[in-house]
């Protein structure tokens, strides 16, 4: 998971990026604590790309991005989120129902059920304390 990224933007029920406001001064706040603590060139926003045509921002925040010291990435979608934060792509679903294999979806899926199991298992302990008492 990156820690160097921050994120702005609407997510819409089907994982639509919609544009928000302040997306500028967003930007810049964080391109500010970022050169704060010194910028690494992995530094940058995600935003949404409806966003990009109504930027203003400070000529160092441009030159910072001109420099490739600090990125502004435009997303349309909540996979493309996925995908910068976590460096795996989001996946898809297929049509036995499981996910693209390797996926975050994928991983994502195969946690839930170990959880589900963890919960099954505890739960059927407790039951069989419960008989033994």
């Amino acid at each position: 998971m990156r820690l160097d990224l921050a994120f702005t933007g609407a997510v819409s029920h089907t994982g639509q990026i919609m544009a928000v406001g302040g997306v500028t001064r967003k930007i810049e706040g964080f391109f500010k604590v970022c050169a704060r603590h010194g910028l690494t060139g992995t530094q940058g926003v995600l935003i949404p790309a409806d966003n990009v045509d109504h930027l203003m921002l400070a000529p160092d925040v441009l030159q910072a991005v001109e420099d490739k010291k600090f990125a502004i990435y435009p997303i349309t979608s909540i996979e493309e989120a996925l995908f910068l934060l976590t460096g795996l792509p989001a996946g898809r679903r297929r049509k036995d129902d499981t996910f693209t294999p390797g996926s975050l979806y994928a991983l994502v899926d195969r946690r839930l059920e170990q959880l589900g199991e963890y919960a099954q298992n505890a739960f059927d302990s407790r039951r069989r304390k419960r008989r033994k008492s």
